[in-house]
């Protein structure tokens, strides 16, 4: 093969930054290459996010369950709107107030209106009115980690003892929510839904001023109350 004559290069026209006119421009992909794959690899494993809490139940929840409604127990109380079978959970609420003994007045000020009148209209008792906010807490909180708590609709539920009440209750403190749950095999449409306020008809008696008469413990005798009565003025004999 014969040798090739070398060719003519015509002079090239340069840009500014150096590089030829007729160059075809590198992409930046070309010169980095593809996103790192473990990268992207990470940022598909993000977790999803997480469910959301269960709702809280409403007043249209909780009426498939039961109603507040006066009681022969005294003031209000729940009573069944259908049958009831154990296990049913019929009410989880979050507080009013969740509060300390020594908290409680500026806490309560802090509370919104609505959730005043809630408060408010709870059963307090007989007593001047400068002491009605003090009387509520007394007759209507649950004692929860940290202090105690005051519950609009958990808190209209009467007592019974341990071995009578069909309805026991516990506190979430992570999700800061009560938990009344049925807790007899078949409670029939129409009966009152009782809750246990302690065991004992004494600490009843002084705590909340009824004489506990549930059928699950042995109630509190005229003599009792008497002697109970004197222990105001020191007289206490037993």
């Amino acid at each position: 093969m014969g040798r090739i004559a070398p060719q003519e290069v015509p002079e090239r026209e340069r840009r500014e930054d150096g590089s030829y006119v007729d160059q075809v421009p590198i992409e930046l992909t070309e010169l980095i290459g593809p996103a790192d794959p473990v990268v992207a690899e990470e940022e598909d494993r993000t977790p999803p996010p997480p469910p959301p809490s269960p709702e809280l139940a409403s007043r249209a929840s909780f009426e498939v369950f039961f109603e507040i409604r006066p009681s022969r127990l005294g003031g209000l109380g729940a009573f069944a709107v259908r049958e009831l079978l154990r296990g049913q959970t019929i009410l989880v609420e979050r507080p009013l107030l969740w509060t300390t003994h020594f908290r409680l007045l500026p806490d309560f000020h802090k509370l919104s209106e609505t959730a005043r009148e809630a408060f408010l209209s709870l059963h307090s008792g007989e007593g001047d009115r400068f002491s009605k906010v003090e009387r509520i807490k007394k007759l209507n909180s649950f004692v929860v980690p940290g202090g105690i708590a005051i519950f609009e609709i958990a808190s209209r539920f009467n007592h019974a003892c341990p071995s009578a009440r069909n309805v026991q209750y516990v506190f979430d403190s992570e999700r800061g929510v009560l938990s009344l749950t049925v807790c007899q095999d078949v409670v029939p449409a129409g009966t009152e839904l009782t809750i246990s306020y302690g065991t004992s008809t004494i600490d009843l008696y002084s705590t909340y001023g009824f004489r506990c008469a549930c059928g699950g413990c042995t109630p509190l005798t005229d003599d009792d109350i008497r002697k109970l009565e004197g222990t105001e003025y020191g007289n206490w004999e037993w």
